[in-house]
């Protein structure tokens, strides 16, 4: 699938480097995982578990988004049978765990895996998103660089569906996720409920 128009720099910059890497010539495999994951993450779960520490999470179309996400072990596991496949394989490739879980769901599961009470705040979508544009705008114009408390790109995440089909990996490499989503959250909540 074409990417969409960019919604912020970070997917920019994801756009840019596949132009570059079509660009070689040859055969090329770009793989495109949704929502990485797993012990050490830096922003998907400490961001996470900082804005439900500040108080309810918004609870958007009542939290039935369905959203992939994709363990590092399953990317790095994608990538391996990249480097292995034939050169007639080459392309793009999206890599999740091919099991979508509706937001409340996933962070329920989450949140409650590392012992967190969860809250949830009914939100209507239009004006969460206006709120989160206007404190992105003023994280701008803060000289210290503080991120703001939400983004839109974050809420739009708990708004709209984001699912990647995995059919293509699936057939044309012979891959399939080494572990499944709930194995995957399970690994994760025990690396940070361990961690110092």
């Amino acid at each position: 699938m074409p990417l969409p128009v960019p919604v912020n720099t970070y997917a920019a910059t994801k756009r840019a480097a596949e132009a570059i890497i079509k660009g070689f010539g040859g055969e090329t495999f770009i793989m495109r995982p949704r929502g990485l994951f797993g012990p050490g993450d830096p922003h998907l779960l400490p961001r996470l578990l900082r804005v439900a520490a500040r108080g309810p999470l918004p609870l958007l179309r009542g939290g039935l988004a369905l959203l992939d996400i994709t363990h590092v072990d399953v990317a790095a596991h994608a990538a391996l049978a990249m480097c292995e496949a034939r050169a007639a394989a080459a392309g793009t490739y999206n890599i999740a765990h091919g099991e979508p879980l509706a937001v409340r769901d996933l962070v329920g599961r989450l949140m409650f895996g590392l012992g967190r009470r969860l809250k949830w705040r009914r939100l209507p979508v239009g004006p969460a998103l206006l709120g989160a544009r206007v404190l992105e705008g003023l994280a701008r114009l803060d000289p210290r660089g503080r991120e703001p408390i939400v983004t839109a790109y974050a809420l739009g995440l708990f708004a709209f569906s984001h699912t990647l089909d995995i059919t293509k990996a699936k057939a044309r490499l012979g891959w399939s996720p080494p572990i499944s989503l709930d194995q995957a959250i399970d690994a994760t909540v025990l690396a940070f409920r361990s961690a110092p």
